[in-house]
């Protein structure tokens, strides 16, 4: 009778220990991409859920159609001041991000460090958010009323971001001016991202969407050469003079100008293709 006791008093032990170690267990969806079916399911879950140290639940659903499914992943609470990327919709430059990323954090107990980043040009970005505690799980998506109707037709992907030259761009605020317009040139939009490719010259802005084509593949570095421009008297000259000179040899700018002859020739630095 003592050792009946025991192991029954053991087995309580045991199965108390498994129902808290359950308890202590998170679900969350997981951004994964495009899922078209449970074989897809079946071979991408898994690998979205083991990325963040957590085991598929066997559950996957689709938020945008041809675009986004989440997978459900299951988890420990995340420990304080874990950094966990949470979808925040479409944010198209820093200013929005400014108000968007810290209510969408907040909505998580936790604070926005400032960093975002697109995952999904003009249909998804994230907010980098360091957690303060359990992570909550994400708003519920309300998916549009199903269609009782032919399957409907794959959404195609959206074009990938493009960089534009934008001539120099000095700061934030002077890319917030120029950007929109130089993708709009286009018919295309910027997604808030620009670089500086040659300092006080010459800058991009990603422009997405528009029927610009993906740029094709490098085969060969351009050459440089220079072009005779007549006289050019200065930088706004030139940035009015030089794109029309190369372009007039097929070529491109490189942003580089000189005087030969004072006052009476200067030349630009086009780039030829090889």
């Amino acid at each position: 009778m003592k050792i009946e006791k025991v192991v029954r008093l053991w087995a309580v032990l045991c199965a108390g220990l498994l129902f808290s170690g359950v308890a202590s267990a998170q679900t969350r969806d997981l951004a994964a991409g495009p899922i078209w079916n449970q074989n897809h399911a079946n071979q991408r879950c898994p690998e979205v859920c083991s990325a963040q140290r957590a085991t598929w639940n066997g559950q996957w659903r689709t938020v945008v159609p041809g675009q986004q499914s989440v997978c459900g992943c299951v988890s420990a609470p995340a420990p304080s001041g874990q950094v966990a990327e949470v979808p925040a919709g479409p944010i198209w430059n820093n200013r929005l991000a400014n108000r968007r990323c810290p209510q969408v954090c907040a909505s998580r107990s936790a604070s926005w460090t400032g960093q975002w980043r697109t995952t999904i040009p003009g249909r998804m970005s994230v907010c980098a958010c360091a957690m303060g505690g359990r992570f909550a799980p994400p708003p519920v998506v309300v998916a549009p009323p199903p269609v009782v109707a032919p399957p409907p037709p794959v959404i195609a992907a959206p074009s990938p971001a493009r960089n534009v030259n934008a001539g120099p761009i000095w700061n934030q605020n002077h890319a917030n001016r120029r950007c929109p317009q130089v993708c709009a040139s286009q018919r295309a939009s910027w997604n808030g991202e620009w670089r500086t490719t040659i300092p006080g010259r010459m800058s991009v802005c990603a422009c997405v969407g528009g029927r610009f084509a993906p740029p094709p593949p490098v085969v060969a570095t351009p050459v440089a050469r220079d072009v005779q421009a007549g006289p050019i008297w200065n930088q706004n000259h030139a940035n009015r003079q030089c794109p029309r000179v190369c372009a007039s040899q097929r070529a491109s700018w490189n942003g580089q100008w000189r005087t030969v002859v004072p006052g009476q020739m200067s030349v630009c630095g086009c780039l030829f293709n090889q």
